[in-house]
């Protein structure tokens, strides 16, 4: 296609300094500018730009327009090369299926003229869409997208076996029998063995891989007679989990270490059908070389420690100030006269100054690998890498190398190293070792055709060609003295001589497996919703999965990890199988453009895939970064799982390496059934129609202080979001800065802002979005939110969902640590249903990308639609790859992750509730004044804009008052700044809707801010359901009214504690309920704006204490006039209480009222108040006591005795959820056979025990009977 060009110029302003972290020195700025992407390790600037719908095969910048960079800035980027024009790099991804190119452009060039840097201020760009390498692309994509339709552990009697290393591996009889094989009459001809080696599986998509088990070619000795007897035997060639590559650059082999998994599995199936078997393969012919000596190659590599508890790789032997020596010993044998083996060391050293480490052989030193010292900021790396290979002097007899390791600290006494690994390549003498020695030649490649000599090896040994392993040739061979073959050399063969009647290497066995068959999955194109389980889950993954297909209509799937490796990685684990797994589903996916499919994985996850740490919880793996030793840039994501198109899934760890989601994915983190059973309980408890309310429309804003107030401003910017773009949610702003700080002894401490969070999320509130400082455990250096409170959180009925844009809080993969987040999820009695949240250390420009891509998404969604959180994940980390504007891209978009069932919906209401009337007058015509009387009418109307005719339910209206300003405190060095706020609500309640109409009415309160400006007035819908929302904005409110009547009558309050059943002086628990009822003719004042004017409560006495109780109050159901506050007091001490409570009415009328109650210790079940009235009595008196335990369920028993002890009579009863004060008993005086008793003194002893914890109490009492 011919050439593209940009729609505009754009812009660089470069006004801004930003914090860089390389690898080594010390953290710096750089001059950057509005919308960068920051690589921190380079420490460099990009701009990103994104070119929707097509790929390209060219890309350049045009009209450039540069400027100098001033003064020290020039060397602020000192010892970085730059080229004479902007570098710009581009990647072809998808979306979707649907094309997008990513291009990055580093913005400074070195001016050759001056030698001067400069930076690009504006520019446009031109392109070429269409390329032959994405053609290309696509048809090796396109064969690695033939997945099988069925897998062949579809059918079958299927055993595992495993292998540790690679070799010749024997199975007799005793192994079959061991596995649970019944040899009794198995035909060996029908054995066969399928598996795809040890090696790790490539990352990119459209890189050669093969799918499903194959079928591997075995000998079976024995097997003509049809009878598996004593002496027969399986021999087959095992590929071990670490395998080697031949690197021509290097002239050397490199091993490549298996991540995931030390173990290779292989298939064992019988009775089936005839299996393949090795063939032979005839000596070739014209052979002009001769080799007598072949390429060994040996690794000594050991996991013993995760520098950063991030990452894949794992280090070795340590060495510090204690022990600066250590002697590692490899084994050696036949090597080749006169040649001259190399080592290979790799090794990390972690020293702020620097740091060396010596190599010695004997007395020869090897050479020195000298290590820079890392960064000495905040999150700087734990070791800088090197690696170096040597001579390695050795004698031709030696039988083994002797590496002695110094580790020089330097300068550095508390300095530390690592050595990662060695490896060692030498020339070898071509001999028989043992029972099997496995050899390759590089020199064979010379010729076509060479020849090969084997020393020390008998006229019956065998020689098979493992190049393919899974189809492995016997060489015809001959003996001359020495065995020889000659074979073809056209490529690198890899060959294995053995004794065949001597192998002693057998693979380890695991025992049957079960039928399967997840390449049958999805051929029509409908699946949904998957979940990918460890089988220790699979009871709650099914019950939610179950869920799903009833509640969502999603076609959902359960698999386990266990079938997903057996499948698509030959048994062992590897992220790359589930991830080929859900690609196999999506290329057969039917849904049209815009719809997505869900993977949830259900289990914990660990950077431990191997179980190197004790209590690891490595259920369901992550994708850990290749970067494992700077915790900035070390990462773990469930984003790989998405990469799914044919351009993706390398995923590299650099600038341009961003690629797009192309399903939802999120993970419950649970590590055991318990807490999956929470988890699935509190999603299927989000999802029901008890959990609709008004908390729907409310979203709590937190953000820290300092940093000259940029977190507070990013809290800010998603708070004028909503009020511009999605005014019917109500925002609570709790930033730090606007609350009073306590110092303690090792900082500060804002309780009330911990106390107003708690209250939020008790109340309700569909969203609580951090944005600050933080860590696993806590918010901010303030500790606005630690573990403690949130377990303490009590929200069963309204559970939240969380961003939580700091660093860590969802830490999920550390087995010593359970983070916030977690934490969250697994509260059985509330928190989060839900979080996206943040799994390694992050940074503010970053967040503030993800966070208004987040909102973007999750509140402005199409008319008539809750999205699912797996649509908000991905929207909102592709949008901030693809959005024009720099920003959240690379590990700082790789970090965030969502925690919980990406298939649930966010309880966003669908239906629309709107104002049609005030005062019979249009919306926007009348206006609400002091003390005037008023009506609002209005309907809930459908997506498309009709009146919801057939709706009925409770509305739930609230009043705002004009917005008021706050200043901010100004801590840590932050400007003061006013903040806007709409905390005073002039009404608060409900009404009757019918037909989809309803009306409300209520007295605007004498305390308002008279001049005139713009309210607002938001509503909640809601019947059994369905529930709707809606706003106004454009209502006045000011003045007072003309006509207002006179009302000196103060209202009335009734004090109550967990329910209406209490009396004064009664006994409650130590988190009881306040509850208060009022009247008032012109309903109650909660405008809050009169002096002194509030709804407050004083506990004991502490005026300097008081209990705000405004936002509580809610007046009854179409009536201003009543209304109550419901209000949990916490953590009470045992002991006699006493409460105050003050209200006033609209007109300024004030009451109040005073309640005294007893605090029993939770632990302890008590009884008070005990008692029966009337007592004395003659025909009836009725039993009652006060109670700890209001809620619960409780069995009652009353029992009478006389004097002397005598049972005479029992009453019983349940009370379900009982009240604070029982009085469910009564007595006629009669004994169990209707008896009248004697006039006199009686005894009865009151049992009550509960059904929730079976705590039971009992008291005696006495009374009097009057005949």
């Amino acid at each position: 296609m011919g050439q593209q060009k940009a729609p505009e110029p754009i812009t660089l302003t470069w006004d801004v300094q930003e914090d860089v972290f390389p690898v080594t020195g010390h953290a710096a700025k750089i001059p950057s500018f509005k919308g960068a992407t920051i690589d921190l390790l380079a420490r460099l600037p990009y701009y990103r730009l994104s070119i929707p719908n097509t790929h390209i095969s060219s890309f350049k910048v045009t009209e450039a327009v540069f400027a100098p960079f001033i003064g020290k800035e020039q060397e602020q980027f000192k010892g970085i090369n730059f080229s004479a024009e902007p570098i710009v790099a581009y990647t072809n991804a998808r979306q979707n299926k649907q094309p997008v190119t990513i291009v990055s452009i580093l913005p400074i060039r070195r001016n050759l003229q001056t030698n001067q840097l400069e930076k690009l201020t504006r520019f446009s760009y031109s392109y070429s869409s269409g390329t032959i390498a994405t053609q290309t692309i696509a048809r090796v994509a396109a064969a690695n997208d033939n997945f099988a339709t069925n897998s062949v552990l579809s059918s079958g009697e299927w055993y595992k076996l495993a292998v540790t290393q690679s070799g010749i591996h024997k199975i007799d009889k005793a192994t079959l029998q061991a596995l649970g094989v019944n040899t009794t009459g198995l035909d060996p001809r029908k054995i066969q063995l399928f598996g795809n080696g040890g090696e790790m599986l490539p990352q990119p998509n459209n890189a050669p891989v093969i799918d499903d088990l194959q079928e591997n070619a075995i000998l079976v000795k024995g097997e003509q007679d049809g009878q598996f007897n004593d002496d027969d035997y399986i021999l087959f060639y095992g590929q071990g989990p670490h395998t080697w590559h031949y690197n021509p650059q290097q002239d050397r082999f490199e091993h490549t270490y298996n991540v995931y998994s030390d173990t290779a599995f292989y298939f064992l199936r019988v009775g089936y059908s005839s299996g393949m078997r090795v063939q032979s393969r005839a000596q070739a012919g014209g052979a002009s070389q001769t080799i007598t000596a072949f390429n060994e190659h040996i690794f000594h590599e050991r996991d013993l420690m995760n520098a950063v508890h991030s990452g894949r790789e794992w280090y070795g032997e340590e060495f510090s100030t204690f022990t600066n020596s250590r002697e590692i010993t490899l084994p050696v044998s036949g090597i080749v006269a006169g040649s001259t083996p190399k080592l290979t060391a790799a090794v990390m050293g972690n020293s702020s100054s620097g740091s060396s480490f010596t190599f010695k052989h004997g007395n020869n030193t090897l050479g020195t690998i000298a290590i820079a010292g890392r960064g000495t900021y905040n999150y700087h790396p734990e070791g800088v890498y090197g690696s170096q290979t040597f001579n390695l002097p050795l004698l031709a007899n030696a039988t083994e190398a002797r590496i002695n390791i110094t580790f020089n600290l330097l300068a550095d006494a508390s300095a530390t190293g690592n050595l990662n690994y060695l490896e060692l390549n030498y020339l070898r003498q071509l001999k028989l070792y043992n029972d099997q020695t496995a050899f390759r030649a590089t020199a064979s490649t010379n010729n076509p055709v060479t020849n090969y000599s084997i020393a020390d090896a008998p006229a019956t040994a065998s020689v098979w060609d493992i190049t393919d392993p899974l189809r492995p040739l016997q060489q015809q061979t001959n003996y001359s003295g020495n065995l020889q073959f000659s074979a073809p050399s056209e490529v690198l063969r890899e060959f294995i001589v053995f004794n065949e009647s001597s192998i002693s290497l057998k693979p380890i066995v695991k025992g049957n497996v079960a039928n399967q068959n997840l390449h049958s999955l999805n051929l029509d194109g409908g699946i949904d919703h998957v979940i990918v389980t460890h089988p220790s889950l699979l009871q709650e993954a099914n019950r939610l999965a179950a869920h799903r297909n009833t509640k969502s209509n999603l076609k959902s799937i359960v698999v386990t990890t266990t079938q997903v490796y057996n499948e698509f990685s030959s048994g062992r684990q590897d992220v790359t199988a589930i991830r080929n797994f859900m690609r196999m589903l999506y290329n057969r996916s039917s849904k049209p453009a815009g719809q997505i499919m869900y993977l949830l994985l259900f289990g914990d996850a660990s950077y431990d895939y191997k179980d190197r740490l004790t209590n690891n919880t490595n259920l369901v793996p992550t994708y850990e970064s290749r970067q494992s030793l700077h915790p900035i840039a070390s990462y773990s994501s469930e984003d790989y799982y998405g990469f799914l198109d044919p351009e993706e899934g390398e995923w590299a760890e650099e600038n341009a390496g961003d690629q797009l989601l192309d399903i939802g994915i999120g993970r419950l983190p649970a590590k055991n059934a318990q807490e999956a059973a929470t988890m699935v309980n509190k999603i299927v408890a989000y999802e029901s129609n008890s959990h609709l309310g008004k908390w729907r429309t409310q979203v709590t804003l937190v953000s820290d202080d300092g940093d000259f107030n940029e977190h507070q401003e990013d809290a800010e910017a998603l708070a004028e979001f909503l009020e511009q773009e999605a005014p019917d949610y109500t925002a609570n702003k709790l930033y730090i800065d606007l609350y009073r700080q306590d110092a303690v002894a090792n900082g500060q401490r804002v309780p009330q802002l911990s106390k107003d969070l708690t209250a939020a999320v008790e109340q309700g509130t569909l969203l609580v979005n951090y944005t600050g400082h933080g860590n696993e455990v806590s918010w901010a250096a303030e500790q606005i939110l630690t573990l403690p409170q949130v377990t303490s959180w009590q929200n069963a009925d309204k559970l939240t969902f969380m961003l939580t844009a700091t660093c860590e809080f969802g830490r999920y993969d550390d087995p010593a640590r359970v983070s916030g987040a977690e934490i969250a999820l697994i509260h059985p009695q509330g928190a989060a249903v839900g979080l996206i949240t943040t799994t390694r250390p992050v940074y503010s420009s970053g967040n503030r990308v993800l966070n208004r891509n987040f909102f973007k998404s999750a509140f402005t969604p199409a008319p008539g639609t809750a999205p699912r959180l797996g649509d908000l994940v991905l929207q909102t980390k592709n949008n901030s790859i693809t959005d024009n504007v720099s920003g959240s891209r690379g590990v700082y978009n790789r970090n965030f992750t969502l925690l919980t069932d990406p298939g649930l919906q966010f309880a966003a209401p669908e239906l629309k509730a709107q104002i049609t009337h005030i005062n019979d007058r249009a919306v926007g015509a009348d206006t609400l004044s002091a003390l005037s009387k008023v009506t609002i009418k209005g309907k809930i109307t459908t997506a498309n804009g009709t009146v919801a005719t057939t709706y009925s339910g409770t509305l739930r209206i609230t009043v705002f008052e004009k917005p008021t300003t706050q200043q901010t405190y100004g801590d840590e060095r932050a400007p003061q700044v006013p903040i806007k706020q709409r905390k005073n609500v002039l009404y608060e309640g409900a009404a009757t809707i019918a037909n989809g109409l309803f009306t409300v009415n209520f007295v605007v309160p004498k305390d308002i801010a008279y001049q005139f400006g713009p309210g607002k007035i938001t509503l909640y819908a809601s019947n059994a359901t369905q529930d709707a929302m809606g706003s106004n904005t454009t209502v006045t409110i000011g003045g007072t009214a003309r006509n207002a009547g006179t009302d000196n009558t103060p209202p009335t309050i009734a004090l109550f504690l967990e329910d209406e059943s209490f009396v004064f002086g009664g006994n409650t628990g130590t988190n009881p309920l306040l509850l208060i009822k009022l009247f008032d003719e012109n309903g109650i004042n909660t405008a809050g704006l009169g002096i002194g004017h509030e709804l407050i409560a004083v506990l004991d006495g502490d005026e300097e204490n008081p209990i705000l109780l405004n936002e509580y109050y809610t007046s009854e159901k179409d009536g201003y006039q009543r209304g109550r506050i419901s209000y949990p007091l916490k953590d009470l001490a045992p002991g006699p209480h006493s409460l105050r409570f003050k209200a006033w009415d609209t007109y300024n009328n004030s009451a109040e009222e005073y309640i005294e109650f007893f605090v029993s210790n939770d632990g302890e079940f008590s009884l008070e108040h005990v008692l029966n009235y009337p007592n004395p009595f003659s025909t009836n008196t009725t039993f009652h006591f006060d109670h700890n335990r209001a809620g619960e369920d409780l069995e009652v028993q009353i029992q009478i005795y006389t004097i002397s002890g005598k049972l005479i009579k029992t009453l019983e009863t349940i009370q379900y959820a009982a009240p604070a004060h029982i009085a469910a008993l009564s007595w006629n005086g009669r004994d169990e056979y209707n008896d009248l008793l004697a006039r006199g003194v009686y005894v009865y002893r009151v049992s009550v025990r509960s059904r929730q914890d079976g705590a039971s109490v009992s008291k005696f009492e006495k009374l009097v009977i009057l005949n």
